[in-house]
């Protein structure tokens, strides 16, 4: 088993080869006496992901000044010195080493929530972060989950240290999945509260759309925060992403699961599968 280059034509490919690392990482035999054995998955398995240049988050002038430099670039590459039409510029690739991105992952973001939950506990879902991480990338929107209104990608990686907690007493570790009802409660309900502190009160999903409406957010800001219901399709559609993801890349005999039914939150809408709620 070696190293593999996977060339992404979609952005799951970085969660989905996260993955299949922390499965080998699972797999790996256990270190003994504190020694890692010289070989096995761990040691001897990486995935590269090439995909497009990912532009980090930019600050207004330097994306006004972006915006700037690519408006002149573009006018003097239509037309040369002579005249003559340029080609257009190529597109920037850029490598992603998945077990680096893995150990950053757990070592840096959750290492420090590990030590503030501490206890034996923690144990019980060692293995599995990715796994959890997902969890909040289903909540971001992704091919098969819509994302939560008013919180964006980067505003829900920003809370994941505070949302960790939550994850953790909602994760179900022996079925892969979220408890919906804890995941609403402590998850969804934690990333509306993180978001609107001042215009939040209470505890649970409920309470915080029910502060939330009567607040003195604008309307517009009020009417897309969607209802309960709504958000338990979210859930149950990011139940079904893992399952997805799961079985693409941990056990190729694994069927995922059909998403027409009630655990997943999809239905079949004029003969298209849609959201059932």
């Amino acid at each position: 088993m070696g190293a593999s280059q996977v060339d992404s034509i979609d952005g799951d490919s970085v969660p989905i080869a996260l993955l299949r690392l922390e499965k080998l990482m699972r797999d790996a035999p256990a270190p003994v006496d504190g020694v890692a054995p010289p070989r096995g998955p761990a040691r001897t398995f990486n995935i590269s992901v090439r995909r497009m240049v990912c532009r980090l988050p930019e600050t207004a002038a330097e994306k006004r000044a972006r915006q700037e430099t690519a408006a002149a670039a573009e006018a003097s590459r239509k037309r040369g010195a002579d005249g003559e039409l340029k080609a257009p510029p190529k597109r920037e690739y850029e490598y992603v080493n998945g077990l680096r991105l893995y150990g950053a992952l757990v070592q840096y973001v959750l290492g420090p929530v590990r030590g503030r939950l501490g206890g034996p506990d923690m144990s019980l879902v060692h293995g599995s972060e990715i796994r959890m991480l997902v969890g909040l990338i289903g909540l971001t929107g992704t091919d098969f989950t819509r994302g939560l209104p008013q919180a964006g990608a980067k505003s829900v990686y920003d809370m994941v240290q505070d949302l960790w907690p939550g994850l953790y007493s909602s994760y179900e570790k022996g079925a892969a999945r979220f408890n919906p009802s804890r995941f609403l409660n402590k998850v969804v309900a934690g990333v509306y509260q993180a978001k609107f502190p001042k215009h939040c009160s209470g505890n649970g999903l409920r309470a915080t759309l029910s502060t939330l409406g009567d607040s003195i957010l604008s309307e517009r800001t009020r009417k897309s925060i969607p209802g309960e219901e709504t958000l338990l399709c979210t859930a149950r559609n990011v139940n079904w992403l893992l399952q997805y993801w799961v079985s693409a890349c941990e056990d190729e005999s694994q069927q995922y699961p059909d998403p027409i039914q009630m655990d997943y939150g999809f239905a079949r809408v004029k003969g298209k599968i849609g959201f059932a709620a």
